[in-house]
């Protein structure tokens, strides 16, 4: 069941329970291919909800692996582009929490990774914008 979810090519049928499950199934996994490959599926699905910006904010936080702490931050950059395409009130939701990681974070690799998936000072200055402030 686990292998047949992530070799699906479309994603029409997910919703946040489905893409929450396999986040929760990476998270529990020892192996490390099918960690890697269930939290690349997760960045990528059109599925959009904070509980999923929490969990992709917890594996750049908390994980060991810098691939998986990228594909985290990727996933929350997507959750913050997706609301900024639906939903209003979500896009300034998802700038307050991207700057608040990125603004508290102990950690000088989640800032790094986050520096990253930005990529320059605009996109920083967009989300104080979005975010209100």
């Amino acid at each position: 069941m686990n292998m047949y979810i992530l070799n699906k090519s479309t994603m029409p049928e997910y919703d946040y329970e489905v893409v929450g499950n396999i986040l929760n199934l990476a998270n529990n996994s020892s192996d490390e291919k099918f960690k890697i490959q269930a939290v690349e599926l997760s960045t990528q699905t059109p599925v959009l909800d904070y509980r999923l910006a929490e969990q992709f904010t917890n594996l750049l936080e908390q994980d060991s692996n810098d691939y998986i702490r990228r594909l985290a931050a990727q996933g929350l950059m997507a959750q913050y582009y997706q609301a900024q395409n639906k939903q209003g009130g979500y896009t300034k939701q998802m700038a307050q929490h991207l700057l608040s990681v990125y603004d508290n974070s102990s950690d000088n690799t989640v800032r790094a990774t986050l520096d990253e998936m930005m990529g320059n000072q605009d996109m920083l200055d967009e989300l104080r914008k979005n975010a209100g402030y």
